[in-house]
């Protein structure tokens, strides 16, 4: 008997994650349950009739909060296929008993890709030669500046080595760049049989040409990049910000960059957008785009094709390739 799927998931969610092929291939192997979602009236009622007789679940972007109160209705529920990467907000119950599965690692990918091309564009000092060229024409046409470095031999340093980290480190491979870690989960012995050399954040901050900040969203980063560590940067350097933008002290960032001396390339801020009038909207060493490292468009359809091998393996009584343990759950809700 094929097992009962219910998508746990606001329609706009179901759209961008799931092709017609992904649905077909689904349903041969589940009997899918709110498939497609409503376009109106996903809500905390809708769940709870659906929820009941489901052996899994597939959750992502928007989805209700699975609480004990939503799962004590849940009896036959197993397991929860999160397509999207954290389930920090999802999951809200003390159950111990139901897998969960995430596709942290499946977001990580456009996130470094994206964190690559700033890197690449950083160390090549695309924006100062744009921003040049644009204010002073012809007279700015030149290949020369401190601010552009290329990549041989420079050093690229990665604050964290979680799923985008670690893909970083791959992708940066492909380049005869020294790579720099901070990690606490690493030893130094690890680190080079990685091909990369651990640090402290201030040795980190104060030897890299680049600067990625990969770190997750915890309190205990909240801050973690500031004046006493941004001072440290060697000038022309770049600092990347593809976690979020609490884990950076914006104000101590905005006078250091007043300085001039360093160049911030910011996917996220804190809030999102920055207040209007912000000083990261005008000043010229600072490039600000609205989110969009981590999946979106068309790169929305690796989700659902990861989830449905993910159910087919878990169909099977085969091993899945990226589920949780249940410290790991505590740990990413």
């Amino acid at each position: 008997m094929k097992p009962k799927v219910f998508f746990s998931m606001p329609k706009k969610t179901f759209d961008i994650s799931f092709s017609a092929e992904v649905v077909k291939a689904m349903s041969e192997v589940a009997e899918l349950l709110g498939c497609p979602p409503p376009a109106d009236g996903y809500n905390a009622e809708y769940v709870k009739n659906n929820i009941v007789d489901a052996e899994a679940v597939i959750t992502g972007w928007g989805s209700l909060a699975l609480t004990d109160e939503m799962l004590a209705l849940a009896k036959k529920l197993k397991i929860v296929f999160h397509t999207a990467g954290s389930v920090q907000g999802l999951w809200k119950s003390t159950r111990t008993d139901i897998r969960v599965a995430s596709n942290a690692d499946i977001n990580g990918q456009p996130v470094s890709e994206f964190a690559l091309g700033m890197v690449l564009i950083g160390l090549k000092g695309v924006f100062h030669f744009n921003h040049e060229i644009h204010a002073k024409g012809k007279l700015a046409w030149k290949k020369t500046g401190d601010y552009a470095k290329g990549y041989y031999k420079t050093k690229v340093g990665i604050l964290s080595l979680g799923h985008i980290g670690r893909r970083l480190v791959k992708l940066l491979k492909n380049f005869e760049v020294d790579i720099l870690v901070q990690s606490n989960h690493i030893t130094p012995e690890q680190a080079r049989g990685m091909g990369v050399t651990k640090c402290t954040i201030e040795e980190l901050m104060s030897q890299a040409d680049v600067v990625v900040l990969c770190a997750p969203n915890k309190p205990k980063n909240k801050g973690m990049i500031n004046k006493s560590n941004l001072k440290l940067m060697k000038d022309n350097s770049v600092f990347i910000n593809i976690a979020r933008g609490a884990l950076v002290n914006e104000d101590d960032l905005v006078a250091e960059l007043k300085t001039g001396r360093i160049t911030a390339m910011l996917d996220v801020t804190f809030p999102e957008p920055p207040v209007e009038g912000h000083p990261f909207y005008t000043l010229p060493n600072c490039i600000l785009t609205p989110h969009i490292a981590g999946s979106f468009a068309g790169e929305c359809f690796r989700f659902g094709e990861a989830v449905v091998g993910e159910i087919k393996r878990y169909v099977a009584g085969e091993k899945l390739r990226n589920e949780l343990s249940q410290e790991e759950i505590i740990f990413r809700a």
